[in-house]
């Protein structure tokens, strides 16, 4: 399991070089940007908005560098509660913060975007911008600040995976720090990344060691206190020593209740209950998870949810229950591919790889950086220019294809409606028909039968009586064509009529299996004649040519969709063939269905059988 390493959001020092501005505006954003550092951690919405009275007062004053400033405010706040947003805050600031030159202001923008960014494990884009901050920070001549980028690439680095160069970057900060007075938060952090990058190394005695040092360093700050005990918990934890594990999560628990913090007790609760378990006291372990899964779902992390489904599953085991293991396994498996797609190795070291390049040749960089961007403007107003003449042009090109894309969606929906009008007159006219022949027709052949018959016998009657019989049969067949005389009784019962047909024909034999909820439905006459006809053709098509043994049809309901499968154990086909067959069969499947508002879809391998699922509206 991961151990605790908060985000670190970026505290910004006021400095008021640049533009102009008078001073009772100067101390005004001095001491706003002040409580908007002082609540970002505590309360980031009340931050955004003491951020956003920052950003629109600099706009009032049309003021660039604060402008700036309070847009980079603003970017560091909402990060904390909408990620979605920080990206458009992000170009915001960076585009006031290059028109006035303000190199710290831009490497604290690209810090904290590259903090965000690594910890939604974007990696590629994320260790760009840390880069991008050091060099910023560099040209700001801040080595406070570039040490504390270096704890966020070291971080960066070990939830990758590389401990190595994640311990490499926080030695590097450690050696920078060494030379800075009185910076005990900064050497709390980048002893506190140190220690996880040699626990997850597992270099426990180095970890336990690296995280007492760091506990010098925050003695008077509760959350750092809580971060150091449940580490060195954890580390004791997997060296085996469960008794000092405990005394130390214990530590951790106690504080947990001070802060109040979800994602606190999430992480509490979880090693508490994993510990518990190895202690094989699994009541106590059941109450922590519980707490665990509450929590982490209350903190909205991913990565703590992660372990409490991992938790969960591995007590669920341990206790029997293999039905909820198997389920919190099969939620921490989905949550952990989700969060661990870091197939971005490469790019990653690019990234660093340039960097380094970038040291080595320090002086040729700071130049070409500066000399960028005294000319970003003269660019920005050629480029402008130009954007408004291609923007102008595109949108005329996507407005036409979108009323084309639009006009031809209209057309396709008019002609399937009209489709369907034409198919459901049809199918009515052939309803209509067939009952005209039976009731009609047929009962008129019957009754000049029945005249016939009554005449006195002759060889002439009794070959107008085999005639009137023959064309009562013709009659009949023509009707049944039309539309069976078992869909009198209703859709379902003719469809058990037809297996009892085949059943006792051949050697096929056919199963139909009928949820109770389609039992229930009412379908329209016209679109039981359509269902029957295609289960009739493709059940015909099975007997022909699958030299199948067995039928399965069943109907089920989904939501508002009816579910037909017609499954059969037959020498199989290419599924893709269907597709360009030529028969008359399959043709008038496919159109029946589409007719329907319906979708088919085809299974099938050489001698593994075939399955048909036909996926139709709820009213048929």
């Amino acid at each position: 399991m991961k151990t605790v390493f908060t985000l670190f959001i970026c505290l910004y020092s006021i400095v008021t070089s640049g533009q102009k501005v008078a001073q009772a505006d100067s101390f005004w954003f001095a001491e706003i940007a002040d409580k908007v550092n002082a609540a970002v951690n505590g309360d980031p919405r009340w931050a955004d908005s003491l951020a956003s009275i920052y950003f629109l007062k600099a706009k009032e004053l049309n003021n660039d560098e604060y402008m700036g400033k309070g847009a980079c405010l603003v970017h560091m706040s909402i990060a904390l509660f909408d990620p979605g947003k920080a990206k458009m805050w992000y170009d915001t600031a960076n585009l006031y913060l290059q028109r006035s030159k303000n190199y710290l202001w831009n490497g604290y923008l690209n810090m904290n975007q590259g903090n965000i960014l690594t910890n939604k494990y974007s990696f590629e884009s994320g260790i760009n911008h840390l880069f991008k901050g050091i060099q910023y920070f560099e040209l700001a001549k801040d080595s406070v600040q570039i040490t504390y980028a270096y704890s966020s690439i070291s971080r960066a680095f070990h939830d990758f995976g590389n401990y190595e160069k994640g311990k490499e970057y926080a030695l590097k900060g450690l050696r920078i720090a060494d030379r800075i007075i009185d910076a005990p938060y900064l050497k709390y952090y980048l002893l506190l990344v140190l220690g996880i990058n040699y626990d997850d190394n597992k270099e426990y005695d180095q970890a336990i060691a690296t995280h007492l040092k760091a506990l010098k360093f925050a003695t008077d700050n509760n959350s750092f206190l809580f971060s150091i005990y449940n580490n060195l918990g954890n580390t004791y934890k997997k060296k085996g020593d469960l008794h000092t594990a405990n005394s130390y999560f214990q530590k951790g628990f106690a504080l947990s209740k001070q802060l109040k913090d979800d994602y606190k007790f999430a992480t509490i609760y979880g090693n508490l209950g994993d510990l518990a378990m190895k202690q094989e006291n699994y009541q106590s372990a059941q109450k922590y998870l519980d707490s665990c899964l509450y929590y982490s779902e209350q903190s909205g992390s991913p990565e703590k949810l992660k372990d409490a489904y991992e938790y969960s599953s591995d007590l669920y085991e341990k206790t029997g229950d293999y039905k909820k293991s198997l389920h919190y396994l099969k939620e921490f498996l989905h949550l952990k591919d989700s969060l661990e797609n870091i197939a971005k190795a490469g790019m990653i070291y690019d990234a660093q790889e340039r960097y380094e390049a970038a040291n080595k040749e320090k002086e040729n960089h700071n130049l070409q950086v500066i000399n960028r961007l005294r000319t970003i403007e003269k660019e920005k107003a050629v480029s402008e220019k130009k954007n408004v003449l291609i923007s102008s042009v595109a949108l005329i090109v996507v407005l036409g294809l979108l009323a084309y894309l639009w006009y031809r969606n209209k057309l396709g929906k008019i002609k399937r409606s009209e489709n369907r009008a034409l198919f459901i007159g049809e199918q009515n006219e052939r309803i209509r028909i067939a009952r005209d022949l039976h009731d009609s027709v047929g009962q008129m052949l019957s009754l000049v039968k029945m005249k016939v018959s009554a005449q006195e016998q002759s060889m002439e009657n009794d070959a107008i009586q085999d005639l009137v019989d023959e064309a009562i049969f013709e009659v009949r067949n023509v009707s049944h064509n039309l539309i069976p005389e078992d869909l009198n009784f209703g859709l379902i019962p003719a469809l058990e009529t037809l297996a009892e047909k085949i059943n006792g024909s051949g050697s096929t034999k056919m199963s139909v299996h009928v949820d109770e909820s389609i039992r229930q439905l009412q379908f329209e006459q016209q679109n039981e004649l359509s269902i029957y006809r295609i289960i009739q053709e493709v059940v015909n098509n099975t007997i022909r040519h699958s030299e199948a043994g067995s039928i399965e049809l069943s109907l089920a309901q989904q939501t508002q969709k009816i579910l037909l499968s017609i499954r059969d154990n037959g020498k199989g086909m290419d599924a893709g063939s269907i597709e360009n067959a030529k028969g008359i069969g399959w043709k008038n499947i496919r159109a029946r269905v589409n007719l329907l508002e319906g979708e088919m879809k085809v299974q099938s391998e050489k001698s593994a059988g075939t399955q048909i699922e036909i996926i139709l509206p709820k009213n048929g």
